[in-house]
């Protein structure tokens, strides 16, 4: 009986939700370009999507920096639109027909890599690229960058942007 009751115990806390923090995204403790393909993957058209872009302003996609500076840009612009107006991962606010192309990962650090990515939409179709720079935190690998050709990117314009609200709020 006692056995049962132990049993029953850690199947339990296996279950809880605390216990297995299994990423969100599919590959994010495996190699960078299992990472960065399971998030276009999360476009696939799906009823659950209803046209709408995954959440991507989650710990399971972006480094803790970003997000930091991510809650930032929101707690500065109090319920208005701040600095993040579309899904930077696809470029975009309507995310049908995203479609992965192309995909060049190369290590740059222990625990970096920065990811050439190249994707199209069906309709129109329109050819986009951009660089992922990513981290391997503790929870396996994650955004630190987007950085759209002819940008300068995300965490840069989460900063410009940062910085002119504290100023403005400091004026008023």
């Amino acid at each position: 009986m006692r056995g049962v009751l132990i049993a029953a115990v850690l199947g339990l806390l296996a279950a809880s939700p605390g216990a297995a923090q299994t990423p969100a995204v599919l590959g994010a403790d495996g190699p960078p370009e299992t990472f960065v393909r399971s998030l276009y993957a999360r476009y696939a058209p799906n009823e659950e999507m209803d046209g709408e872009s995954p959440e991507y302003q989650d710990e399971n996609v972006y480094t803790p920096a970003v997000l930091a500076l991510m809650a930032r840009d929101r707690r500065l612009h109090d319920g208005e639109l701040g600095f993040i107006d579309a899904d930077w991962i696809c470029q975009c606010q309507d995310p049908e027909g995203v479609r992965l192309r192309d995909v060049r990962v190369t290590p740059t650090g222990p625990r970096r890599a920065r990811a050439a990515v190249r994707f199209d939409f069906t309709t129109p179709r329109s050819e986009r690229r951009l660089r992922l720079d990513l981290e391997r935190t503790a929870r396996g690998w994650r955004v630190a960058d987007v950085v759209p050709e002819g940008d300068p990117g995300l965490v840069a314009g989460l900063r410009r942007s940062n910085a002119e609200a504290e100023r403005a709020a400091r004026r008023r």
